[in-house]
């Protein structure tokens, strides 16, 4: 299994949770990208930061790098202690109708190596990483962006996310039914009467059921950069909440817009990169960002 599908199936399919061993510190060689695990933390350990590590198949591993309690990080392993892929679950959206994630993976295994992000729906108390507090860096030109559209359909919500690419293609969507959590069958979303099985990724992407959802076949990017929710097609339910999001610098900014009404609500996100992630910035940084699942 190469190092995307493996962070891709885990991005979809959290791990069921299981204590692995604890370390205090997990460093990553910049250049060739081995890692060490320090001495493992005793079990009276307070330690608010710390690094959990659980055996594979193969002799592989999965490190997940938490703090104050939020998981801030998963690490894939292989049998040689190198980095072969990681991910990052981004806790982006928050409302009364359920959560939406950003769930980017980064691919160390191959060659050139790439960056995908798609944007998920999972329950409540999923470890998504929140945004940082602070003032959100300057930054660069957009990567992706991604439109979520909720729909009321008493007693519970209908719930549409969408992923562009820079073109402003419609790569990967989702449509999902929430009560105010997500309603799942052995860890899938369930999708509302007539939309499907609720997943699509080009090239399957069904342009009825995106219809249906609200969703565009394309956006203008420029545009949607400044009123990305003009021009959007009528869904099949009224609608409650629109959000739409900008990817920055690979995700680490990430510009958020909400339409309420008539209202607009404007946000900057931003997930500052742990010291774990920095040993890999600069080798990331030069890897295509490319939304949609990709399978």
């Amino acid at each position: 299994m190469n190092g995307w599908m493996m962070v891709a199936l885990a991005l979809i399919f959290p791990a069921a949770a299981h204590a692995g061993k604890r370390y205090e510190s997990f460093l990553v060689d910049r250049v060739d990208r081995t890692a060490t695990l320090s001495s493992p933390l005793g079990l009276m350990s307070t330690s608010k930061t710390y690094f959990e590590s659980s055996p594979l198949a193969g002799g592989r591993a999965r490190v997940q790098e938490f703090h104050d309690g939020a998981l801030e990080g998963t690490y894939y392993l292989s049998e040689k202690n190198e980095i072969i892929s990681r991910s990052d679950l981004l806790l982006v959206l928050d409302e009364d109708f359920g959560r939406v994630y950003a769930a980017i993976g980064v691919d160390h295994a191959s060659k050139a190596g790439r960056v995908r992000l798609f944007t998920k729906l999972i329950r409540r108390e999923a470890a998504g990483q929140r945004a940082n507090t602070g003032k959100a860096p300057n930054a660069g030109h957009p990567d992706a962006f991604s439109l979520i559209r909720a729909m009321r359909a008493p007693p519970k919500f209908i719930v549409a996310t969408a992923d562009y690419s820079l073109d402003g293609t419609l790569v990967a969507f989702s449509v999902a039914q929430s009560s105010g959590d997500w309603v799942s069958t052995e860890g899938s979303m369930q999708p509302p009467p007539g939309f499907g099985t609720g997943f699509f990724y080009a090239p399957g992407i069904d342009a009825k059921i995106a219809a249906k959802a609200g969703l565009p076949l394309t956006i203008d990017p420029i545009r949607f950069e400044t009123d990305p929710f003009k021009g959007l097609p009528d869904p099949a339910a009224p609608v409650a909440t629109d959000a739409a999001l900008i990817y920055r610098d690979h995700g680490a900014v990430i510009e958020r817009r909400i339409k309420r009404g008539s209202s607009i609500e404007r946000a900057s996100l931003w997930f500052p990169p742990t010291e774990t992630e920095r040993a890999m910035l600069g080798a990331e940084r030069r890897m295509p960002f490319t939304p949609g699942l990709g399978l």
